[in-house]
């Protein structure tokens, strides 16, 4: 994984993560995520769960269903 050091040069072994999502309609999801934790172990990459934000308040799905369909 020559890109992992790459990166990891570029930006300092502390400053360079792996962004896990979990998505469970993508059909090979665990699968990277798998590769991704081991990635983690194998090379000492922080790892940071994140996941999408549109809106803070309930009522605003509303809008951003409109916002997606255009």
């Amino acid at each position: 994984m020559s890109r992992i050091k790459q990166y990891q040069e570029v930006f300092g072994e502390g400053n360079y993560y792996l962004e896990l999502m979990y998505h469970d309609d993508i059909p090979k999801q665990k699968l990277i995520t798998d590769k991704l934790i081991e990635f983690n172990k194998n090379y000492s990459i922080p790892v940071v769960a994140t996941n999408n934000s549109y809106y803070i308040d309930p009522e605003d799905k509303k809008s951003q269903d409109v916002i997606k369909a255009l």
